[in-house]
């Protein structure tokens, strides 16, 4: 997210983490939990936090019990 508090340069861009995402399931690891922090205020940000959102909700709910 580019608006960040602390913006780090050559940080994770968003399909980066969705392939980080998409692996995560892949290696069938139980995710107990996720956490979305540190978003900025801008428009942008809303959108990118609530895709990144809906991305792990997806992952975390095609979990096998």
């Amino acid at each position: 997210v580019g608006y960040t508090g602390t913006p780090v340069s050559g940080g994770l861009s968003p399909n980066h983490l969705y392939y980080f995402l998409k692996k995560l399931y892949q290696s069938n690891k139980k995710v107990l939990a996720a956490d979305i922090v540190e978003t900025g205020n801008h428009h942008l940000d809303v959108l990118l936090s609530a895709r990144l959102l809906m991305h792990m909700w997806a992952l975390i709910s095609k979990q096998k019990s």
